[in-house]
């Protein structure tokens, strides 16, 4: 399928499906990371019919049935290659066990590249551009049957896409048909604190200072050297041991309590930053990723020894 401005969205190859009589036969990936697999489904129909829906969505169902998605035998939308369109579900389908991957992470070949960071009910957090707009709404839904990340667009004079480049860039394109072509609206990695772990556990990446790494309050750099060097990617180490049972000075709400019980638990916050903040996340191990941004970031509190305690939090 073709875009405006010849833009490939997907394409179906020779052998992706093919049958005889009231059989089909699909050959449907199944896609893990780093390897990918093929698994093959043999579908029993009567009058199977291909349609192109206005979303983009290529389905197979039986012809003169509805387009509820109950009746789809197949649908391009599982699976996701290197374009998100509106309402394309990234995530998990915990029924059918289709892996669309809720947290997006770029990977060249073994190794990770860059990571979006958790849903915190309005973006994901390593992404403070994800700022809602009045005409694209961005989803995340979790319940028994299913796990995904989705946008919608109200406005149906606009069109975006979000893809992933051979390059390795995750970018977003929006589109008027009545103004210039594809617009980059943002992208990522952008700066050297978009690079997964780049200042290693408990290190802090801020890309207005310089160095760019530095350690939280009660942390110190695990290598001096290689950090005067400025090679954060050993990361930071706490100067005093946690001590459960004396650790009781962080006067938090929420979740505070349950992860100053808890000798494992290393730093915590709201799970939704709506409305002031609510529900509760625990972090058990090191931490990575962690950045300051002038704008559009999320507090997060660390577990430190009371002597380490000061007015800042970080």
């Amino acid at each position: 399928m073709f875009s405006s401005l010849d833009s490939l969205l997907w394409k179906i190859q020779g052998n992706g499906m093919s049958g005889s009589g009231t059989k089909i036969l699909l050959r449907e990936p199944t896609f893990g990371l780093p390897t990918e697999t093929t698994k093959l489904q043999t579908r029993q129909v009567t009058t199977p019919a291909a349609q192109l829906l206005d979303s983009g969505n290529l389905i197979l169902k039986e012809a003169n049935t509805n387009d509820d998605i109950d009746h789809y035998l197949w649908q391009s939308f599982d699976h996701p290659t290197d374009t998100l369109l509106p309402d394309m579900k990234l995530g998990w389908d915990l029924n059918t066990g289709f892996n669309r991957f809720p947290e997006v992470f770029l990977w060249n070949k073994q190794d990770i590249e860059y990571r979006s960071g958790r849903w915190n009910g309005l973006r994901f957090s390593g992404v403070p551009e994800m700022k809602p707009l009045d005409y694209i709404t961005f989803n995340f839904v979790t319940n028994q049957d299913e796990v995904y990340y989705s946008f919608s667009i109200s406005n149906k004079n606009l069109f975006s896409r979000l893809v992933v480049t051979p390059t390795g860039i995750l970018q977003r394109f929006t589109w008027v048909p009545d103004t210039n072509p594809w617009n980059p609206f943002w992208y990522a990695p952008k700066d050297q604190c978009d690079y997964y772990r780049e200042c290693g556990p408990y290190g802090i990446c801020d890309n207005n200072a310089s160095p760019v790494c530095k350690c939280p309050r009660g942390f110190s750099p695990k290598n001096q050297q290689a950090w005067n060097l400025r090679d954060g990617s050993d990361g930071c180490i706490r100067e005093t041991a946690l001590d459960c049972a004396k650790d009781k000075s962080m006067n938090l709400k929420d979740c505070e309590a349950l992860c100053t019980r808890n000798c494992s638990c290393t730093a915590y916050s709201n799970s939704d930053i709506q409305n002031g903040g609510n529900g509760c996340v625990l972090w058990t191990g090191d931490l990575f990723d962690l950045r300051q941004y002038a704008d559009g970031g999320q507090d997060l509190y660390v577990g430190l020894a009371a002597s380490d305690l000061g007015d800042s939090l970080l």
